[in-house]
């Protein structure tokens, strides 16, 4: 059994589909899906509540499997569902919990907004919610780049969450550039010199990436932005680009450009998952 509570957003999605790949065929050919929804509390007294709330769903479900499946087959789903409460821990809730299973496996995922309580049994599980939560908060990096300056900004949505101004960012480059007018003349020097200040660039940010890994938006121009991913340890939560010269952008005006690429993404991502999801009957409101 998967457990992802202690994964971002955009991570729960994508491993949720990933790791249990093997399961959706059968899931498609007709086995039952159970789909769990809840809405959580992050504090006390209000948190001692979702236990409740939650049981009060699972005993619903366990009414309708009973309807639908043998015995055995109930006994199997609702095992694993057991497993899945007993590893919640309610007191670090966020704002809502869904819970899938089915006779191979279940899966907890705790998200950041808030959603209505809601129970499906049905052939397909219903990934809605974690859409509709990953639209509803989508925070990101957005990476300025030019080989003179390097800024590091963190939106959500449309909205500026910080502009980093530290030791760190903005980087100016006042070391990696060539003086000399035999290389000046040779692009493999000053691309060189260029890419050797990208990799600086990219150990600082890696600090901050570790601390709270989010989808990079690059920005700047196609050239400067194919030479930094191309020195980026790792590039997996890369997410586009948008070109143009960013150095001295007002936040107001770079960040609306990049929410665009940060959407684009989500439509993808949603549209390639659904080749294997489908909506399932609703059976509770």
């Amino acid at each position: 059994m998967k457990k992802y509570e202690k994964l971002s957003l955009n991570e729960a999605i994508d491993n949720f589909v990933v790791h249990h790949k093997k399961e959706l065929p059968e899931t498609i050919q007709g086995k039952i899906a159970v789909s769990i929804t809840i809405p959580t509390h992050r504090i006390a007294p209000d948190n001692k509540l979702d236990s409740i709330n939650l049981k009060n769903q699972v005993t619903e479900v366990e009414k309708e499997l009973h309807q639908k499946l043998f015995k055995r087959n109930v006994e199997v789903i609702m095992e694993n569902i057991k497993q899945a409460e007993a590893l919640i821990d309610h007191k670090h809730n966020l704002d809502s919990l869904v819970l899938y299973a089915n006779e191979k496996f279940a899966a907890i995922i705790k998200l950041p907004v808030r959603l209505e309580a809601e129970a499906m049994v049905g052939t397909y599980f219903d990934v809605r919610p974690l859409y509709k939560a990953r639209q509803q908060r989508s925070t990101y990096y957005i990476i300025t780049i030019s080989r003179h300056k390097i800024r590091l900004i963190e939106a959500v949505n449309n909205r500026l969450i910080q502009e980093v101004h530290n030791k760190d960012f903005p980087f100016e480059n006042t070391e990696y550039y060539i003086t000399d007018p035999e290389k000046l003349a040779q692009d493999v020097f000053i691309e060189n010199q260029i890419k050797e200040y990208f990799n600086v660039a990219d150990k600082r940010f890696k600090n901050y990436l570790n601390k709270n890994p989010l989808p990079i938006v690059l920005a700047g121009d196609i050239k400067m932005t194919s030479y930094y991913k191309e020195m980026m340890d790792n590039d997996r939560t890369y997410i586009g680009s948008i070109h143009g010269s960013f150095d001295h952008t007002p936040d107001h005006e770079l960040i609306p450009q990049a929410y665009f690429v940060v959407q684009q993404f989500m439509t993808d991502v949603e549209k390639n998952t659904r080749r294997y999801w489908k909506q399932p009957n609703p059976m509770l409101c």
